[in-house]
């Protein structure tokens, strides 16, 4: 089968637009094409890519809409400054860029820790106030389903399903809809924060001590157990507390999710 002159598979519209969104997007990131400049014309990009005038427009069409650039009648196509103009949505381009990577972007993924962090932090104690005792029996059916021995990335999408539980808890549209244009791919999420220790779906202790305080609609222990699940290892030394002044310490759950007894943190 052919292939387009940048080497991407001429296989269907779809993935040429794709290909063609890709190569510019990594372009602008870069700073190749610097902010201001404008983009070669449809034709020129048409002869570049091997690909016919309607795939050029509508990975152009994709780059405006998430705030890369912007069309001018007759003047071409200016490239915006994406860190003042981007949308949420070049979040995941970003990430996906990152774990493609040799070296991932350690400020993206602490960014996007502190994101996931205060976001959580809100989710939980929304969720606390006004979830059902049922939420609360779903969580705790998938915590005993993750043991040490499953594949991270599993544990991971296992993580995001108890997340998306605690976000119908909230009863609140907008944390539902960031919650579905942000942290659906777990296995670019692990590969970009490999560095950093993401607690929640990783120790089913701290999950446990977060389900208690849910269960108990204690939202102060709810705040800190959130907290201390999303600690960044990396910058917390052996021995020192965590977040809110938590100690490195946590509780064996009994087989109704409540703390039965407190043990030392591996």
């Amino acid at each position: 089968m052919a292939n387009s002159a940048e080497g991407f598979p001429a296989t269907q519209s779809g993935s040429l637009v794709d290909g063609v969104f890709d190569a510019l997007l990594e372009e602008i990131i870069s700073g190749a094409a610097p902010v201001g400049s404008r983009l070669a014309a449809e034709r020129v990009l048409t002869e570049r890519f091997g690909v016919n005038r309607q795939v050029v427009r509508e990975a152009l069409q994709r780059l405006e809409q998430i705030g890369l650039v912007s069309p001018g009648q007759g003047s071409g196509t200016t490239v915006l400054d994406w860190y003042h103009s981007g949308t949420f949505e070049l979040l995941g381009y970003l990430l996906k860029r990152s774990a493609e990577r040799e070296e991932p972007n350690l400020d993206l993924a602490r960014s996007m820790l502190e994101l996931r962090l205060e976001y959580s932090v809100s989710v939980a104690r929304l969720c606390c106030l006004h979830a059902p005792p049922e939420t609360f029996d779903a969580i705790e059916a998938i915590i005993r389903h993750m043991t040490p021995r499953t594949d991270p990335v599993e544990r991971t999408r296992r993580g995001w399903e108890i997340w998306s539980l605690m976000v119908d808890g909230t009863g609140n549209i907008a944390y539902r809809l960031m919650f579905n244009s942000g942290w659906t791919d777990a296995s670019t999420t692990v590969a970009v924060m490999k560095q950093y220790s993401a607690i929640g779906p990783a120790d089913n202790i701290a999950l446990f001590n977060m389900l208690s305080a849910l269960r108990n609609r204690d939202v102060e222990a709810v705040e800190m157990a959130v907290r201390w699940m999303f600690r960044i290892e990396s910058s917390l030394p052996e021995g020192e507390t965590g977040p809110g002044g938590l100690p490195a310490r946590s509780v064996i759950p009994s087989g109704n999710g409540d703390a039965t007894s407190s043990v030392e943190s591996a």
